[in-house]
């Protein structure tokens, strides 16, 4: 099962509880970005505005994204201060174009990283709707930060496969957030959840400040009649109890 923007659509139109999403993907690994007679590597991200309130990056100069970048589609970037000092030096980045995989972005922004994560801005970021037009056709989304009415903020991580499981990005994500919750359409004996809540509790512990938390179907027989599928799937309302049980809020 993948998220795509139907998801998070639905996800801020069915409960009532979270405030905004935001989302991202990527281009797996890193792209050369072009200026002139200039380059360097970088990670190339698609988001929404909402994923830099919820993410901590930080206007530096500029613009960030908005609705309108979103709404029409617009080639444009907000890059890291890394990538601006790498591709531009003492230059003024603001309104020039760079080049990603033959396509021309205009750069309106330079942000910094909360914490000084130095890595984090070596990345550049453009509208999810012009990154999903340009690169990712199927328009899934990798990972969505829901932050909710009444405070509680959480990453998703959208797993493509569970061979191989991309352990490093829950571990990142359980370092980031420290708490997990694992939602899975399975049974919970022997289920992938179990596998992924035994690896970061391994390679994770001393990160965690709460017990991992599975959300699986019920552990009983699958039922087919339509009124009985919510009760035996992870649903809405038990994901909701779990992530509140992760932040001890019941």
């Amino acid at each position: 099962m993948s998220l795509n923007q139907q998801d998070q659509e639905a996800i801020l139109r069915k409960i009532p509880e979270v405030d905004y999403v935001g989302v991202r993907n990527w281009l797996s690994g890193e792209f050369t970005i072009n200026y002139k007679d200039k380059n360097g590597s970088f990670g190339v991200f698609g988001c929404n505005p909402d994923f830099f309130k919820a993410n901590g990056e930080k206007l530096h100069k500029g613009r960030m994204l908005n609705a309108l970048d979103m709404r029409d589609k617009r080639k444009v970037v907000v890059i890291g201060q890394r990538v601006a000092k790498v591709i531009f030096g003492e230059q003024d980045p603001i309104g020039e174009y760079v080049e990603i995989r033959g396509i021309h972005f205009k750069v309106v922004g330079i942000f910094t990283r909360k914490g000084g994560n130095g890595r984090a801005e070596e990345r550049v970021y453009m509208p999810f709707s012009a990154y999903q037009v340009t690169f990712n056709p199927r328009q899934n989304i990798h990972t969505a930060s829901v932050v909710a009415k009444e405070g509680i903020s959480a990453e998703v991580i959208d797993l493509r496969s569970v061979r191989p499981i991309d352990y490093a990005a829950v571990v990142a994500s359980v370092k980031k957030t420290n708490r997990l919750v694992v939602v899975e359409e399975a049974w919970p004996l022997a289920a992938i959840s179990s596998e992924i809540a035994y690896h970061v509790q391994r390679h994770a512990f001393d990160y965690l400040d709460a017990p991992i938390h599975r959300v699986n179907n019920m552990d009983i027989p699958l039922h087919y009649a339509p009124t009985l599928i919510e009760a035996t799937l992870p649903n809405v309302r038990r994901t909701m109890e779990a992530v509140k049980a992760v932040m001890y809020r019941n």
